[in-house]
């Protein structure tokens, strides 16, 4: 007796094969899908990608050689300026700024060894415009240099720097962070014939100038007041910010015992 061999086809039902392709497809999207809408918004350093910033487009060809400050940390907090003060407009998470050129002053204080940069930036697409200063170092412990405020960003105030009248502007130091910043910087200035200090307690204004010699005339007095007009300027800050008092005799403080 011959056996046969049965040979069993499977023919697979192409119907509930598309079904069940278009099922796994549908489930991989929602997953995805899914795990977009829970990422969260917060902006951190591990995705970089997502870092909005304010970009300095020519911040390299119009800042000296030897810069040692944060580029980066600087747009960063510029952009978060930029949202403060355009909270009715949707700003794109990537700012095009121009460093105006000839606004950029540059100071070296050799024996704090101390580098000082301040500027004039504008945003044209948004029509604003700021100033801010930086203090760095290639000494990264400088004792000298607060890094907490090493560089701080300001609305503009002198009537011929601002180009977009009608940006109403907002910061966080206003004046007197420019009073703090002249405070901190003019005893640094070296000045052969007199020493200049400043200190903002009791919200004052004025510069006291120490001649090395009470044994001067008015005109001199005069020289004094001009170049520490000068010192002040070269930081960015407008002079008129302060008022200038040469000291005389009567305004040495004397210790005792003599220190």
């Amino acid at each position: 007796m011959n056996n046969k061999q049965n040979n069993i086809v499977f023919k697979p039902n192409m119907l509930v094969v598309g079904f069940v392709v278009a099922q796994v497809i549908f489930i991989a999207f929602l997953g995805v899908s899914i795990s977009q809408l829970s990422q969260s918004d917060e902006i951190t350093d591990d995705n970089p990608s997502r870092i909005p910033v304010a970009t300095i487009k020519n911040f390299d060809s119009v800042v000296p050689d030897g810069y040692y400050g944060s580029i980066e940390i600087l747009e960063r907090t510029l952009f978060e300026l930029i949202l403060k003060n355009t909270p009715s407009e949707n700003v794109s998470t990537s700012v095009d700024v121009m460093i105006r050129e000839d606004s950029v002053k540059t100071v070296h204080f050799e024996e704090q060894n101390i580098n000082y940069l301040s500027a004039i930036v504008d945003i044209p697409d948004l029509e604003q415009s700021y100033w801010f200063y930086n203090e760095y170092s290639n000494d990264k412990n400088n004792q000298y240099i607060e890094y907490y405020k090493s560089f701080r960003i300001f609305c503009l105030v002198e009537p011929q720097d601002i180009i977009y009248p009608e940006f109403n502007c907002k910061d966080d130091f206003g004046l007197a962070g420019r009073r703090e910043l002249v405070s901190d910087l003019i005893t640094y200035f070296d000045f052969n014939y007199f020493s200049p200090s400043y200190s903002t307690a009791g919200g004052s204004v004025k510069i006291m100038i120490y001649p090395h010699s009470f044994d001067i005339d008015s005109e001199t007095k005069q020289l004094y007041v001009q170049r520490t007009k000068e010192a002040v300027v070269s930081l960015g800050v407008p002079p008129d910010l302060f008022v200038y008092y040469v000291a005389g005799p009567g305004d040495i403080i004397q210790s005792y015992p003599p220190q």
